[in-house]
């Protein structure tokens, strides 16, 4: 699990797209993954891709398998909140769970 924002810098009233990239790189199928991504403290949701669900400040994907080698991506949009504090960082965390494996994290 990876993940990209498509800007470093934000000022209130800018939208952040985050991509999460994920894949399997073990060497059985992996099953009931469940992706969720944890919305940055000072922004509001505006979308997801792929079905993704928000709800109580988490979007979640359910991928029922992932094949060996193979990999996919989703993304979220989230508005930056006005006002806000000049320097303020805003953190944004994502998981991967699946049968096979322990929670995968990536912070961005």
């Amino acid at each position: 699990l990876s993940k990209t924002a498509d800007r470093t810098f934000a000022t209130p009233g800018d939208t952040i797209t985050y991509v999460l990239d994920f894949s399997n790189t073990g060497n059985v199928k992996a099953t009931n993954l469940v992706l969720e991504d944890t919305m940055p403290d000072n922004t509001t949701f505006v979308s997801a891709s792929d079905g993704g669900l928000e709800s109580s400040g988490i979007v979640t994907w359910t991928l029922p398998e992932l094949e060996v080698g193979d990999s996919g991506s989703v993304s979220i949009v989230v508005l930056v909140n006005s006002p806000l504090e000049d320097g303020t960082t805003i953190f944004n965390s994502a998981s991967l769970t699946s049968d096979q494996t322990f929670p995968v994290k990536c912070f961005q």
